[in-house]
């Protein structure tokens, strides 16, 4: 029998001394942006989103929320946007259970896109016309998902992951 990969890597990664490394909290955060965002778009779009996340906090700038992951995802910051997919009430336990997973796997390290990504959205649900026009649309390849991603190229903090390679 075969195993799928993504059974295999969770495995891997989720012995005790793995499972330590991860803050509950961002946990639960990232999981929430993934829920209200992605909950049914493919497992490689919902990482990214997760992705997303991190290199927000990673950028530490104050219009996406500082360097607090949590802050990043419930967008407590002067400026917010319309829609919050963070907020949505979970009502999906399968869907809930997956976005956890994938959040951890994120934290972990697991999955980096090769494009810094801070922004994305599903023209299935809103209009994606509200991205600045100096933004970059990139490709994460064909997954069947919804999602548009976006890359800022004026984020100097994020400069390090132009040259990343998965």
């Amino acid at each position: 029998m075969k195993i799928p990969l993504i059974f295999t890597v969770m495995l891997a990664l989720c012995s005790p001394a793995s499972a330590q490394t991860i803050d509950r909290r961002e946990l639960g955060c990232i999981a929430h942006v993934v829920y209200g965002e992605a909950r049914g778009e493919p497992f490689k779009d919902q990482l990214v989103i997760a992705w997303s996340v991190r290199l927000r906090k990673e950028a530490n700038l104050k219009y996406f929320g500082g360097s607090d992951i949590c802050n990043v995802a419930y967008k407590t910051t002067p400026r917010r946007w319309e829609y919050d997919g963070a907020n949505k009430k979970i009502v999906d336990a399968a869907a809930w259970h997956r976005s956890l997973d994938v959040a951890e796997l994120a934290l972990l390290g697991v999955g980096r896109p090769k494009s810094r990504i801070t922004y994305f959205c599903n023209p299935t649900i809103s209009k994606c016309g509200w991205h600045r026009r100096d933004l970059k649309q990139v490709s994460i390849g064909s997954t069947g998902g919804q999602h548009r991603y976006y890359i800022d190229p004026k984020l100097p903090a994020l400069s390090a992951y132009a040259s990343y390679r998965e």
